[in-house]
């Protein structure tokens, strides 16, 4: 990438005034955070995230910043955000972007949540600076192109992103901020995006270890260390990206990435949503004229869009691989009637049923396929063993960008996932007092406390 594009992103981004951001983002990224902390809290007690997190910290009670559902546990802010980006990507419900392979708000927020705690800042500087931070981060994944072979954007884009946030916080000026963005690129450590669909639980890791390298990138950049001029660049050059410089410096200040975001309910794979929907639609129908959905004969048939096809992985032995595993979604959901978190990670892992089912799951491409927004469409025909059959399609599943959530959908599932755990915190980005204005007398660490 053009070293240019980036300085200048960073210039525009230092200099940006409180008022510089426009009411829209600012409400857009108050739910963006509440989904982001209501996700790491509604996976807190996980017990493979537990498993998974448990010897990493033993002092997580030393600090001064908070671990999202642990209680009293406190951690340095480094680990703080590490643990609660971690937990907010466990469920895969957390917010992503419907045109980029982003999802900038595990990045930001947890990395501002604990820099704002641990610094006494207020919910204005909070929602400045992730709103930042998201549109940068975004700029940067819109400007690279990947070929066949996809890098996992947490494992590439968290450490920037955070930096970038962490940066605006600490009032970085726009050379500095660029000297802090290149530590970050230097440190990036892009993995394969295959390792998520084979199951390695190890890659919900990526982003807290992301997350929590952005602090001392940083801390480099503010106290003068060089970093590599063509950190970025190298990075891309060794990635074979196709990079479109542009895609950092256009309209800024008037296209706001966040624009285009997206919410979920279903903790998944966003690329299986409509073939759940449909699926579920046609088993609500067949219950309902008495058929039995144990029939051993069962076959499901799904059409899905291009990528979805690849998600048909049958040998499904951790809840990542489950997540994103389209013939166990659909076997779960037929089988069981559930779509709950516990349903489509852990719970039917040893199932026997929902094994068989998966070997008589058929994938295959939607034809014609569709232009966005309909481009995730799937038609779903499940056929019983005595030759009752059924058919539906599910053009927009509810949080596509055809079907988005709406402000009340948003909060009934942050508040679902809190449990009565930091609610006044969420209420507050879910409705910004005062529109959006004069927050800066309103302290984070106050309202996660």
């Amino acid at each position: 990438m053009d070293d240019l594009a980036l300085r200048h992103l960073c210039q525009w981004a230092a200099a940006a005034a409180p008022d510089a951001v426009p009411a829209d983002v600012l409400a857009r990224i108050g739910a963006v955070a509440a989904d982001t902390i209501a996700c790491a809290l509604g996976a807190a007690q996980d017990a493979e995230l537990c498993a998974w997190t448990r010897d990493s910290d033993p002092d997580i009670f030393t600090g001064a910043c908070t671990v999202l559902g642990k209680g009293q546990a406190r951690a340095s802010p480094g680990i703080a955000a590490r643990h609660n980006a971690v937990a907010a990507n466990w469920l895969q419900l957390d917010e992503g972007h419907h045109r980029l392979m982003c999802h900038a708000g595990i990045y930001c927020v947890p990395a501002a949540l604990a820099e704002c705690e641990a610094a006494d800042l207020g919910l204005g500087q909070f929602l400045h600076a992730v709103a930042l931070g998201y549109e940068m981060t975004c700029r940067l994944a819109a400007a690279w192109t990947f070929g066949a072979a996809p890098v996992h954007p947490h494992s590439l884009w968290s450490t920037l992103g955070a930096t970038a946030t962490l940066g605006l916080l600490r009032a970085l000026d726009g050379d500095t901020l660029h000297q802090a963005l290149l530590h970050a690129a230097s440190f990036a450590a892009p993995r394969p995006f295959a390792i998520v669909a084979d199951g390695g639980l190890a890659a919900n890791l990526w982003v807290g270890k992301g997350v929590e390298q952005a602090f001392a990138c940083t801390a480099r950049a503010d106290g003068g260390l060089p970093a590599p001029a063509q950190a970025l660049a190298r990075l891309g050059e060794m990635l074979g990206v196709q990079t479109d410089a542009a895609a950092c410096t256009d309209d800024l200040g008037g296209a706001w990435a966040v624009r285009l975001n997206y919410f979920k309910v279903l903790p998944c794979a966003g690329q299986s949503h409509a073939a759940l929907e449909a699926l579920l639609r046609i088993r609500e129908d067949l219950l309902a004229q008495g058929c039995e959905v144990f029939d051993a004969g069962v076959r499901i048939d799904a059409e899905v869009h291009a990528f979805a096809v690849g998600m048909a992985r049958r040998d499904v032995r951790t809840s990542l691989a489950a997540r994103f595993s389209i013939p166990h979604l659909l076997a779960v959901a037929w089988l069981h009637g559930r779509t709950d978190a516990d349903a489509l990670g852990p719970a039917f892992l040893q199932d026997a049923r929902v094994a068989r089912l998966r070997e008589a799951i058929l994938l295959r491409p939607l034809r014609p396929a569709l232009p966005p927004p309909h481009h995730r469409a799937a038609r779903v025909t499940v056929t019983l063993g005595g030759g009752r059959s059924g058919q539906a399609q599910c053009l927009s599943p509810l949080g596509s960008q055809a079907k988005p959530l709406d402000s009340a959908d948003i909060a009934r599932k942050c508040l679902a996932l809190a449990s009565g755990r930091h609610t006044t915190l969420l209420r507050a980005l879910l409705d910004l007092p005062g529109g959006g204005k004069d927050l800066g007398a309103i302290g984070i660490r106050s309202l996660l406390r």
